[in-house]
């Protein structure tokens, strides 16, 4: 049930770039000595990363940008970046790291080189360019780009064969950083691997005993969940131990609006029957049968384990009946299974996706949707067999850059509209001057303009042959 990488993840988005630290380095210039850079961070620090980019590429292709050093590129790297770019920044960070440059834009070249390498699974390379990061001089011109590097460190250190000690990581993070717990939970974890419950069942219990996150407000909700996947996974050592009291006792702190509370009634019901404690089991197994998501796991287990219960009940008919329900729901499971498989779709998934910051009226690309710093979308999924597709790292920055696309193309399709007004409006107009030019043609035919030119040219020549003859008459 458990795996050391299902629960691992980057603490630190792959967009976090601190491109803000890029910028405050003791030999950095002041102010922008080039309009075209000057306009970049203008871009930038209003959010419009799409801009940035776009300006920092046409000042190159127009000689460059001087008087920055390797500024430019640096920010250029972190804006790629930002758009899930991997490959384009590590390109990047790479020429950075040929030219002649400060030892503050090397040491920051070393660290995202070393991002790049490890959000491409790149682990070797990955924690030899973390290792020429000055940790204390990054530290010292960015402080959360130093935390994060405390993190990436631990989490590489942790990917390694055996069990490691990553107690000097985690005591070098702050106590309101995440980072410190998941990397605290991802070294509990790396005992079962190695074959050792005992010991991820007391690293756990330490975790949960001394949890030490006072999160900021935006992180609240976070830290209460990843408190709660402590929970599950030391009630769940519990119960392969055969203690189910202690199970029981864990499982009881679960709120039933976290995101892992199926796991913690399916649990919970598993402990309590143990105990011998069949209604408090079926009280679980109910609660858990209300909740329809269809490839919960949990879930599915619930017909058999309620035949379970009122076996040990004594109520064999009951019992009957909910062996001869499990059968039919099965064979209904498979046949919803293949019409979902046909007809999923990009409506579908993201209809998935709804919960507290998401409105299902709303589609990608919508303005109305709330993002973070960071262009993603801090989604809840509904329904369970999306969640792991969520805690993806690639799937929530294709999701991101899906919705930056969609919103390019809804800016596009509002330019067309105006253009083909505009088009319209010069149609109009042309027809306005056709009109104008056959009404003035009409009015002038009416007039007998010819007949007046032929009897003002006739008149003329009378007057200039009398005028020759003298004839006054």
């Amino acid at each position: 049930m458990f795996g050391l990488t299902a629960f691992r993840r980057v603490l630190i988005p792959l967009a976090w770039c601190g491109l803000s630290g890029m910028l405050v380095a003791d030999d950095a210039p002041r102010q922008a000595r080039d309009l075209n850079y000057g306009h970049a961070l203008y871009q930038y620090y209003q959010g419009e990363y799409a801009d940035a980019l776009t300006t920092l590429n046409v000042a190159k292709l127009r000689g460059g940008i001087r008087h920055h050093g390797e500024h430019p590129l640096l920010v250029e790297g972190g804006l790629l970046l930002t758009y899930g770019m991997v490959r384009e920044a590590k390109v990047l960070f790479e020429q950075v790291l040929k030219e002649q440059i400060s030892v503050d834009d090397r040491n920051r070249a070393w660290f995202y080189l070393g991002k790049v390498l490890y959000l491409q699974g790149d682990y070797p390379p990955a924690a030899a360019a973390l290792q020429r990061v000055d940790a204390k001089r990054l530290t010292k011109v960015e402080a959360e780009l130093g935390y994060e590097l405390t993190y990436l460190t631990g989490q590489l250190k942790l990917k390694a064969p055996g069990v490691q000690d990553v107690k000097g990581h985690i005591e070098a993070l702050p106590e309101w950083h995440l980072g410190r717990v998941y990397l605290a939970y991802n070294a509990a974890l790396q005992h079962l691997e190695e074959g050792a419950p005992a010991a991820a069942l007391a690293a756990l219990q330490r975790l949960h005993t001394d949890f030490p996150v006072e999160p900021s407000d935006d992180e609240q909700a976070e830290a209460a969940a990843l408190k709660e996947r402590v929970l599950v996974s030391l009630a769940t050592l519990h119960l392969q131990a055969g203690d189910f009291a202690k199970a029981l006792s864990a499982l009881k702190h679960m709120r039933l609006d976290s995101p892992f509370v199926e796991q913690a009634l399916f649990n919970y019901a598993v402990s309590a029957a143990n105990q011998k404690q069949y209604g408090l089991a079926l009280e679980a197994l109910n609660r858990l049968s209300k909740r329809q998501h269809t490839f919960t796991p949990w879930l599915q287990q619930v017909p058999f384990a309620k035949a379970y219960l009122y076996e040990q009940l004594q109520q064999t008919h009951l019992a009957l009946q909910h062996y001869r329900d499990a059968g039919a729901h099965y064979e209904t499971l498979l046949e919803s299974l293949e019409i979902r498989r046909q007809a999923l779709s990009e409506e579908s998934i993201l209809g998935g996706f709804a919960g507290a910051t998401i409105d299902q009226a709303l589609a990608l690309g919508d303005a109305r949707l709330v993002t973070d710093a960071w262009g993603r979308l801090p989604v809840v999924p509904r329904d369970f067999s999306y969640a792991w597709l969520l805690a993806d790292e690639a799937f929530q920055q294709a999701l991101s850059d899906l919705h930056e696309l969609y919103q390019l193309r809804e800016g596009l399709q509002s330019w067309e509209q105006k253009l083909q007004q505009f088009a319209l409006m010069l149609e109009t107009r042309q027809q306005q001057r056709q009109t104008g030019l056959a009404r003035t043609q009409t009015q002038m035919q009416a007039q007998q303009a010819d007949q007046w030119q032929a009897q003002y040219e006739n008149l003329l020549e009378n007057t200039q042959a009398a005028v020759k003859s003298e004839d006054t008459h």
